[in-house]
């Protein structure tokens, strides 16, 4: 055995073990012994490795997929090796996206006012691909800005059927396809205002809430076939279709997206970060892959630390608003402004 000296004066009989532990009494090869690796011929820099593919090989759908979020996701979605179907009612913007992601992507025109639409976008991912992996119910409207005492009872019926119905319906449909598979992930978009009340309209608010619930509810119900169930309510993502929304609804159409960004940003009490389609694309893979593995019935909430930081936060997104209004609508009647 070979004797290696580890202090004056005393020896120790050491070896290495299978595990390649250093273990008592047993030999320890000398530094000297250990094989050299041979000089590279090359001299210049690696190349950086290609992202991990996180996605390799899944089949996921994502309904409001052709722009804003959707789109993000899509994009985050191909980029890790899936194979995606974006699902929607807009059919330019859908088949420019799938053209522009390549033959991982494909358009489906899905109205998610219609069961036999989501059943049907669903099927053909099954029938192209031989499985559903992953499912986001991402479609979501904000309707009018209005009191409860004024509620349009017509109104709200189109807002749930939206916000809600579709996501049950999709729940309804991926399941049936998952569960004899014994896998699959399912994320839908919430929103701040399931989390805090008082930070949208009251129909938006109501609809928005129900999605955490449903998520708890399928989570606990899907989890013995392997099925995980999560949503993610973000802060608002200042996004053109976004802007185009509070133009219409608060009277501001000279709002640009530069000042209602800056608006977010400022509300949001995490500095030095935003929120963006990107990083809401980014929680949405890490809950579509198995980085997400023993998470399931979960609300992420993408806020900035909104929610934890505003007792009155309709009173802050007021005030906020007022602001970048009153900039937007002085600017609109400067004479240096008109073309």
């Amino acid at each position: 055995m070979q004797v290696v000296r580890i202090a004056r004066g005393r020896h120790l009989q050491v070896k290495l073990s299978q595990c390649g532990l250093l273990c008592p009494n047993a030999p320890q090869p000398r530094p000297d012994s250990q094989p050299k690796r041979p000089r590279s011929m090359h001299t210049s820099s690696p190349e950086p490795a290609a992202p991990s593919a996180k996605l390799a090989g899944r089949v996921a759908v994502i309904t409001g997929g052709a722009s804003g979020i959707g789109a993000s996701c899509a994009r985050a979605f191909v980029e890790h090796g899936a194979r995606v179907f974006v699902a929607d009612v807009e059919d330019e913007a859908g088949r420019a996206l799938c053209e522009e992601l390549g033959p991982s992507a494909n358009f489906f025109h899905c109205d998610v006012l219609n069961e036999k639409d989501i059943a049907g976008v669903i099927d053909q991912a099954v029938k192209q691909y031989g499985k559903l992996d992953i499912l986001h119910n991402n479609v979501g409207v904000g309707g009018r800005t209005t009191s409860i005492q004024d509620v349009d009872i017509d109104d709200f019926d189109k807002i749930y059927a939206t916000n809600v119905r579709s996501v049950v319906l999709g729940l309804k449909y991926a399941a049936r396809v998952m569960i004899p598979r014994e896998s699959g992930s399912i994320i839908s978009t919430s929103s701040v205002a399931a989390v805090v009340g008082g930070s949208a309209p009251s129909p938006y608010a109501f609809t928005k809430s129900a999605i955490p619930g449903i998520t708890r509810q399928a989570a606990a119900e899907l989890g013995k076939y392997g099925i995980r169930v999560n949503c993610i309510s973000p802060l608002a993502i200042a996004s053109h279709a976004q802007l185009r929304r509070v133009q219409k609804l608060q009277g501001c159409e000279n709002l640009t997206l530069d000042q209602y960004s800056a608006m977010m940003d400022e509300i949001s009490e995490l500095k030095g970060a935003k929120l963006r389609a990107e990083v809401f694309a980014r929680t949405a893979l890490f809950l579509a892959s198995d980085d997400a593995s023993y998470t399931t019935g979960q609300n992420f909430v993408l806020d900035g630390g909104f929610t934890c930081s505003k007792p009155y936060p309709l009173k802050v997104l007021n005030r906020a608003f007022d602001n970048c209004f009153s900039y937007s609508k002085s600017a609109s009647h400067d004479p240096q402004n008109n073309p």
